[in-house]
């Protein structure tokens, strides 16, 4: 984050509740409104980590606004994460 984002501080929050997982990760950078997306990325992007948290039956939400700072959410249920993936013989 401190590399594109150009961040100082980053807090991340992990909180269990009631049959769910939520994840937060927070920066005070400039956002991704101001990020130079002209530059070919190496690494995860956010279509990436979008497709991931849909692989484990979770959502991802993304909130940057424009005096800067990202907040980045995860929340995953434990009980569709936990369910059976239907298997093709």
């Amino acid at each position: 984050m401190a590399k594109h984002a150009q961040a100082k501080s980053l807090w991340i929050n992990l909180a269990f509740k009631a049959g769910q997982v939520l994840l937060i990760v927070r920066d005070d950078g400039i956002g991704i409104a101001a990020t130079d997306f002209s530059k070919p990325k190496r690494g995860y992007g956010l279509a990436t980590m979008r497709e991931r948290a849909q692989r484990i039956g979770g959502r991802l939400e993304i909130e940057s606004r424009e005096s800067g700072g990202t907040t980045v959410r995860v929340s995953v249920s434990l009980t569709e994460s936990l369910k059976p993936k239907t298997q093709i013989a």
